[in-house]
């Protein structure tokens, strides 16, 4: 028997309500694609992390810190990403539907 995985990519928003079409794609999955799946995996793609922001606006490049204080950044980004996936979680809840969470960091080409 094979597995069928669907794989949803999502995009936050400032307001935390997850975007509309990101809300619109995850709940035409559920709805029509869940059915079949086995698996569930929202995507969030994330830029490439190669600066860390100062107070005064200016960015100093990962490659002139040390690199605790860079593990320590990118740790901290990676937990606030998280929070793109909340209101899918809510509108997944609802509809007992249980999903994977993926955050991709972007290759630069």
């Amino acid at each position: 028997m094979t597995s069928v995985t669907v794989a949803v990519a999502v995009k936050g928003d400032t307001v935390g309500s997850g975007g509309n079409g990101s809300r619109r794609a995850v709940r035409w999955a559920v709805e029509n694609l869940m059915p079949r799946a086995d698996r569930f995996v929202l995507v969030h793609v994330i830029p490439k992390i190669t600066s860390i922001p100062t107070p005064s606006g200016d960015c100093i490049p990962l490659t002139e810190l040390d690199e605790n204080v860079v593990a320590m950044y990118v740790q901290d980004v990676k937990e606030k990403l998280e929070e793109v996936f909340f209101p899918f979680k809510r509108l997944c809840k609802r509809r007992e539907v249980w999903f994977d969470s993926l955050s991709v960091e972007a290759s630069q080409c």
